[in-house]
């Protein structure tokens, strides 16, 4: 374990209520559970300075992020996969930044709306998006209106109120993996698929529909140039 690691250990155990006195014994019986030849002489003092330094910062711990069908409806206006996947990432990642936050008592926040700032290419591994040749997603983002970018950096996620009570769809209880609770969809009926890419968006049904009437306009237009 890294020394990260054991201050996250650390705060857990002052979280769940162990007695600052204990906290030593406690992480070496659990590195030592770990580590059969855990030498404790050699990392006492490592120990021990960590439990000193980890005094300053809680325990933080993750909150779900609630995703509501107002918010849904909002970014589905887009019909644009990829820039709907991202707006989803954006709208998550400045949710939970907002959430975690606000557990601050001196946290002053005056928009209506969330807020992020984070660099566009860190919000693309959270979103997992390759970005193509000449494509710039942000930019269409801020035409369409539903995301403007703010002085110093970041974005400003405008029409998606922080006081929305429109129902709860799913919470986002994995920060690190919120790409995979954007579920790609049919274009047509809206239910979710397991796949979507540039030549296949449709469920099976809709495709089989879609592909019957695609054949009946071209025999009409084969016919009707036929004739000519």
């Amino acid at each position: 374990m890294s020394g990260k690691d054991i201050r996250i250990l650390i705060k857990y155990y002052r979280h769940i209520g162990v007695e600052e006195d204990k906290l030593y014994e406690k992480i070496v019986n659990y590195l030592k559970k770990i580590y059969s030849d855990y030498p404790e002489p050699i990392y006492q003092n490592f120990i021990n300075r960590i439990i000193i330094t980890s005094k300053k910062y809680n325990l933080i711990i993750s909150e779900p992020v609630p995703f509501r069908k107002n918010e849904l409806e909002k970014i589905r206006t887009l019909k644009n996969y990829r820039l709907e996947k991202l707006l989803f990432t954006i709208l998550i990642l400045s949710k939970y930044d907002f959430i975690m936050k606000s557990k601050n008592e001196d946290y002053k926040n005056d928009y209506n709306n969330y807020t992020l700032n984070l660099k566009d290419s860190t919000v693309l591994r959270f979103a997992k998006i390759s970005k193509k040749k000449d494509e710039d997603l942000f930019h269409e983002l801020i035409l369409s209106g539903l995301m403007k970018h703010v002085r110093g950096g970041g974005f400003d996620v405008i029409l998606f109120d922080r006081d929305d009570t429109s129902d709860i769809l799913f919470y986002v209880e994995d920060i690190n993996n919120i790409w995979s609770y954007y579920k790609p969809y049919c274009e047509i009926c809206g239910i979710e698929i397991e796949k979507r890419n540039n030549r296949h968006s449709l469920c099976n049904e809709c495709y089989k529909i879609n592909y019957k009437k695609s054949q009946l306009e071209y025999i009409r237009k084969k016919r009707g140039f036929v004739e000519q």
